[in-house]
């Protein structure tokens, strides 16, 4: 059983990485860079997830609203505030 969270680990590891990758070139660090991280792969999931299901049943393309939504949340990583003191890591 133990096996299985293991794999399950190191497949959201491998799937995060990416993200993390293109984001530590925009400029956050640690522990800010996982604050960046997290709401751009939420909506990522956001698409893939309805998409893969037929969701998207709107006239306007998915396609085209993802590609909008990631050029908005390129934004915020290049401008990223740094943690506030005291917050914990």
């Amino acid at each position: 059983m133990a096996r299985v969270g293991l794999t399950t680990e190191r497949a959201t590891i491998a799937a995060a990485e990416p993200t993390y990758g293109v984001l530590r070139g925009c400029g956050p660090a640690e522990p800010d860079l996982t604050d960046a991280v997290r709401p751009l792969r939420s909506t990522c999931h956001g698409f893939v997830a309805p998409g893969a299901s037929g969701g998207f049943a709107y006239e306007r393309s998915p396609e085209r609203s993802r590609v909008r939504a990631l050029d908005a949340l390129h934004i915020p990583p290049e401008h990223w505030p740094p943690s506030r003191d005291g917050e914990p890591a």
